[in-house]
């Protein structure tokens, strides 16, 4: 089974909030059930919860994209 989401990062938060405050939970509740996640792109780029510590820690969006792809790890969909 595979999910596609839209995960907002920097859009529609109060005044001196640059970063989804819910963004390292939200890939949490995927992964402590089993799902991998990629960029829901043309590059299909893996995302680690390393990767999304550094975004919350340096309030600095590497993703790149709003949109995911979460899939049941070693299951790739494409």
């Amino acid at each position: 089974m595979a999910f596609s989401s839209r995960v907002s990062l920097r859009n529609a938060y109060p005044k001196g909030v640059k970063i989804n405050p819910n963004l390292l939970a939200t890939f949490e509740k995927f992964w402590d059930r089993g799902y991998e996640s990629v960029t829901a792109d043309k590059h299909l780029r893996a995302i680690t919860k390393e990767e999304i510590l550094r975004i919350k820690e340096t309030q600095v969006d590497t993703l790149g994209t709003h949109n995911f792809l979460f899939y049941e790890k070693g299951k790739k969909p494409i």
